[in-house]
Formats: structure tokens, sequence, C-alpha cells
């Protein structure tokens, strides 16, 4: 690994570890504070829309002014959002923090650090390793969150050693701030390689960092807006929330479940790149998305918590590997010079997109359709792999074409003989 991919992995396992305990925690440290219900959705809804935001800022603006400055920026935004938190419970404050600070609900790092990596780690990774590199940073940024979220587990021992109400909470929220200063500490050693390089510099035609691949990235947006719909209605608090109302699951089961889920899925990262060697990225991108649908619509028909659990496993085991190699192949079919604009533009519309389906989802749920939002989502991301196949079967990254070209070659040399 470049040492430049290993500084990036490093710092979003350590943001992804901070991400694990914030999900758990943010939310009843916000009501600790006297915040209203309304006070702490708005806070939690201002972080959702300043990682849409920044996202496509940065994005537009990360080339252009430097993407080890982009970055570095980034994370002392992080470090004040921590302190932020830290130090008042006025909800306009609070709500700014949760804007600009890259304060996750997800529970995952999606939103601006994301976009910057993604258009970096290519170029630091050469074609034949770029899916290998996505694959090893996203095992280990799941294991971070699985590690995190037990972390959040310091509150009650911070309470039994005098810390009481939002006091207990606080020290998180400094080690939020920690973190972020640390990647800072860790951007500071990127080398000039991150960069973009001077020969793929944009066409002077150029708009909103788009050039001859605008349709590509259009159609790749379009696409990411429907997979996201469909993964909102399925969204993590959304599945716990149902094995709670369906099979009366409790907190610590459920910790367990998603505990391992976050475990298999990073594992099964790993055989990610080996597969994709092997049979190309789309065809591994469908074969590891399609049981994403497949499972979803079964769920609500298993006549067992285990069989309803397994399921779920199954589905997040198989399903988070096309998370890398989507990456992979997004970064490989786009031009250099506009990385960071695919990268952006795809990942705000997967994270606006994210935001609009739990709300019907739980609306599903109050009128007793329970198994409803796991069937449309189901059969939505099963339409989403059949649009793909349609308009995306022949489009190949550099390496796949080489290797295609090179084949031909043989075989058209063999027939001459």
């Amino acid at each position: 690994m470049h040492p430049d991919a290993g500084l990036l992995l490093v710092a979003r396992v350590l943001r992804n570890f901070s991400y694990g305990y914030l999900v758990v925690v943010v939310g009843i440290y916000l009501d600790q504070l006297g915040l209203t219900p309304i006070e702490v959705g708005a806070v939690l809804t201002a972080s959702a829309a300043g990682s849409a935001a920044l996202t496509i800022g940065w994005s537009l603006l990360a080339d252009r002014i430097g993407r080890r400055r982009s970055i570095r920026v980034l994370s002392l935004l992080m470090v004040a959002g921590g302190l932020t938190f830290v130090i008042t419970s006025d909800p306009w404050l609070l709500a700014l923090a949760a804007f600009a600070g890259s304060l996750s609900v997800a529970g995952t790092d999606t939103g601006t650090f994301v976009t910057v990596d993604q258009s970096m780690l290519p170029q630091v990774s050469a074609d034949h390793r770029r899916t290998s590199t996505f694959a090893l940073q996203n095992m280990f940024a799941t294991l971070a969150v699985a590690v995190g979220s037990l972390a959040a587990g310091a509150v009650p021992l911070l309470a039994r050693i005098g810390l009481q109400g939002p006091d207990a909470y606080r020290p998180l929220f400094v080690l939020f701030a920690i973190v972020g200063l640390a990647s800072f500490s860790l951007f500071l050693r990127l080398s000039p390689a991150v960069e973009l390089v001077p020969t793929t510099v944009r066409p002077s035609g150029s708009r909103l960092g788009l050039g001859g691949s605008s349709g590509l990235i259009g159609l790749l947006v379009a696409l990411n807006v429907i997979d996201s719909l469909a993964g909102g209605l399925m969204v993590q608090s959304i599945v716990a929330y149902w094995f709670y109302l369906v099979w009366r699951l409790d907190a610590s089961t459920l910790a367990l479940l998603f505990f391992w889920m976050n475990v298999l899925s990073a594992l099964s990262m790993l055989a990610a790149g080996a597969i994709a060697r092997r049979i190309g990225l789309f065809n591994t991108m469908l074969l590891t998305h399609i049981p994403q649908g497949v499972f979803g619509v079964l769920m609500p028909f298993a006549p067992t918590a285990w069989l309803a659990m397994a399921f779920w496993l199954v589905r997040n085991t198989i399903g988070f590997a096309y998370f890398p190699v989507r990456l992979s192949y997004v970064m490989g079919i786009v031009p250099p010079a506009e990385r960071s604009a695919a990268a952006g533009y795809t990942t705000v519309a997967r994270n606006v997109a994210g935001m609009v389906t739990p709300a019907l989802a739980g609306l599903a749920f109050s009128l007793g359709l329970l198994g409803l939002p796991f069937i449309i989502s189901g059969l939505m991301k099963l339409s989403f792999d059949a649009l793909s196949y349609a308009t995306l079967r022949n489009k190949r990254p550099p390496e796949e074409r080489i290797a295609i070209e090179e084949i031909a070659a043989i075989e058209g040399a063999s027939g001459s003989e």
C-alpha cells in the first residue's frame, strides 16, 4: 500500500470509531442538555444537511484549492464541532456545529471526508489494486464502527465515577475533537501524489467540475438516487425498530446482532477485490447487490426471529462487499480530472435521497404495515440492478479494458497461426 493510502486508512478508521459511538449517544446527549424533541430533530437534520452541502461544495473546490488543504480544513472543522458540543447547550450553535463539523448521524463516514478520500485513493493506487485498496479501507472502517458502537457503553462507567447527566457524555465529544486533531496531523504528512496531476486538468469548457463524462455522471447520480431511496427504507435504525416491534428483541440482543453484522460485513469486503479480479467490477457489483433486494423482501416473511436475523446477516454480509466495488468502479470509469466531482455528486445523491424514505418507513409502521417498507425496498433494489445492467454493462474501467484487449490480441494471434 502506498504510504498516502495508509495515512488515509488510519484517519478513516479513527473517524469511524468515533462515528460508531456518536450515533448511539448524540440524541440522548441533546435530550440531557434540555433540548426538546423538535430541537433534537433539527440538530440531527442540520448534520445530514451539512454533510450534503459540504460534500458538493468540497467536491467542486478540492481540486482548485488542493485536496490536502481541503481535507485538513475538514479535520479542523471536526475539532471545532466536537468542542462546540462540549461547551454549549444553545440549539442554534449546536445545529451550526452539526452542520459544519462532520458529525455523522448515520453511524459511518459517508459525507465530505469520503468524497475527498475517493478522489485521492485512486491517485496513489495502481488500477489493478484500486478495488483491493477500497475494500481494505472499507473493511477496517466498518470494523471501527462496530468497535465504536460498543464504546458507547463507557457512559454508564463515567456515571459511576460521579459524572451525571450530560457530563457523562461530554468526554465522548472531547474524544471526537481529539480524533479530528489526530486526522489533521495525519493529513499533514500526505504527499503531493494525492493532488490532481497537472496533465489531467479539466478542459476549459468544463462546468461544475464536469467535462465529457457529465452524461455518465448524471446516469450514476440517477441510479444512486434509486438505490439510496431503497436503502433508506431499511436503514439500520429502522431495521432495529422493526425487530423490536415484530419480535420484541431487547437492546442488548440488538446490540450483539448489529455488532456481528458489522464484523461479518467487514470481513466480506476482503473477498471483493479477489472476486472483481476474476469476474470484473460490474459483475461483482451485481453479484453483491442482488442479495440486498432478495433478502430484504424475504425478511417480513420469516416465521421466526432467528430466521429473520439470519436473513439480515446474510443480506448485509454479502451486500456490504458491494460498496468498495462500487467506489472503485465509479472512480475507474470516470476520468481522473473529474473524480472529485463524480464522488461529490454521487455521494450527495445518496445522502439526500437516503434522508427521505426513513420517515415513510416510520409512517408505514404507524399504520401497521410492518413488512411493506422492506418489500418495497427489495423490489426497488432489484429494479436498480436491472437498470444498471441495461445502462452500464459495457462500461469498463481501464484495467479491464486493457485485459480484454490483451486477450483479444492473443486469440487473434492464435487464430492467424
